[in-house]
């Protein structure tokens, strides 16, 4: 932990002991949808090789924060209703067709 802020606030070294004790996988979105599904894939399908796990972490980390994903990622459509089920996704998956009917 930095001993100071950017703009020089002092952190004492009790409040980020503090800080870091209450830190959990529960308080960070992108950290419950990680961990939702990679024990999915590793409980269900024995793990994931390299390739689908670099999509994961792009996608993933999307998924609290946007409102609508365009997807061509068999994979992806596969673990979006895991991670549902964490209530923290705010995107919607929609079709690439559907996307450019908008334009």
């Amino acid at each position: 932990m930095p001993k100071s802020t950017p703009t020089g606030l002092e952190v004492p070294r009790e409040i980020a002991a503090e800080y870091i004790e209450r830190g959990t996988i529960d308080s960070v979105p992108t950290l419950v949808l990680e961990t939702a599904i990679s024990d999915h894939e590793w409980n269900v399908q024995g793990g994931a090789d390299r390739n689908t796990l670099i999509d994961k972490f792009h996608l993933i980390s999307a998924l609290p924060y946007v409102d609508e994903i365009v997807p061509d990622d068999k994979f992806f459509h596969r673990l979006y209703p895991v991670a549902q089920k964490t209530g923290y996704v705010r995107a919607k998956l929609i079709g690439f067709d559907e996307f450019l009917k908008r334009f």
